[in-house]
């Protein structure tokens, strides 16, 4: 079982309702293109505050990968490929590192492109529909670096 934080999410069903992009399996869109591009001192600084929690599960058990992630502009060939398949096995993660923790990624039903935005449920208190939705489109843009379509995304889906 995997809980995604605003998705509800179990082995047999999944549904969520967000406001944010649908982005096609053609779409390509390398996480470690994207971080790159816009959110690099962010990433950095979330990556040394992981890194300095000695606590930290991830500091523990991927020590090597973020500190070549602390690196990611300097990285050879054999280092990308590794980071790239790090980054694509932790993507919610690392997504919520670049746009914040209020961010959430989901696959579609056949694995078949990802939703990316956030949960209806999670505006805050001081912020109008249209602030929301605009901080979101402003966060993707930012973050994808092209334009992509954004709307409410409701789905459900039976694994069986």
């Amino acid at each position: 079982m995997k809980n995604r934080r605003g998705f509800v999410s179990n082995s047999s069903t999944t549904s969520f309702c967000i406001y944010g992009a649908y982005l096609e399996s053609s779409d390509e869109i390398s996480l470690l293109s994207c971080i790159k591009r816009g959110a690099l001192d962010k990433f950095i600084s979330e990556i040394d505050k992981i890194l300095k929690d000695e606590k930290h599960w991830w500091s523990k058990t991927y020590k090597a990968q973020l500190e070549m992630l602390k690196r990611i502009k300097d990285l050879d060939e054999d280092e990308t490929r590794i980071v790239e398949e790090f980054l694509q096995d932790h993507d919610e993660k690392f997504l919520q590192l670049c746009l914040g923790d209020s961010f959430s990624m989901c696959y579609g039903p056949e694995g078949d492109g990802r939703y990316i935005g956030r949960n209806w449920s999670e505006i805050r208190d001081n912020e109008t529909g249209a602030q929301f939705k605009e901080n979101i489109e402003e966060s993707l843009r930012t973050f994808l670096g092209a334009e992509f379509k954004c709307g409410t995304y409701e789905e459900a889906w039976r694994d069986g």
